[in-house]
């Protein structure tokens, strides 16, 4: 829908600014993106619950993973590889549950909520890598490693 607002429609010489495409996607937007068995606010908040839980896990994995390390119960290698296994491998199980459990809505969007939130201890897991490494310049190898990241994935599609 965007991309036909952004083509030349055959509108006469006035019409080619952007703005002016961008303005009349904006007013049909409602129209054009809704779903109709479930209403916009409540498209919203469902498809925002996911979200909150990972941010949610991603605090709560956070805490407990620096308690673990300074208790001394588990060595930070240790720590790294629970919690990068939680975050992966819960929701890959929880992906191959959607074949069989996903049949409704509610199911769809339980199994997505669920793995998105487990997901968010991937922040325990291997995101603290770069800290560890080089604490002074964590920024910018992060910053590095997600710029091919998406580079890759830019390559992909």
């Amino acid at each position: 829908m965007f991309i036909q607002y952004l083509v030349d429609d055959g509108a006469n010489d006035a019409d080619d600014e952007m703005s002016v495409r961008m303005g009349r996607f904006m007013r049909d937007y409602p129209s054009s993106f809704t779903i109709p068995t479930v209403r916009v606010f409540q498209n919203g908040v469902l498809s925002g619950l996911p979200y909150l839980g990972k941010y949610i896990m991603a605090l709560s994995t956070g805490f407990i993973a620096d308690w673990l390390k300074r208790s001394g119960k588990l060595s930070t290698t240790a720590i790294r590889k629970i919690f990068t296994t939680m975050a992966v491998g819960t929701p890959g199980i929880l992906m191959c549950s959607l074949v069989y459990l996903g049949q409704t809505s509610v199911g769809v969007v339980s199994i997505m909520t669920l793995a998105l939130t487990f997901n968010g201890a991937v922040t325990a897991g291997y995101l603290g890598n770069g800290l560890d490494i080089a604490p002074n310049f964590s920024g910018t190898s992060i910053a590095f490693t997600f710029l091919q990241y998406t580079v890759s994935e830019a390559r992909i599609t």
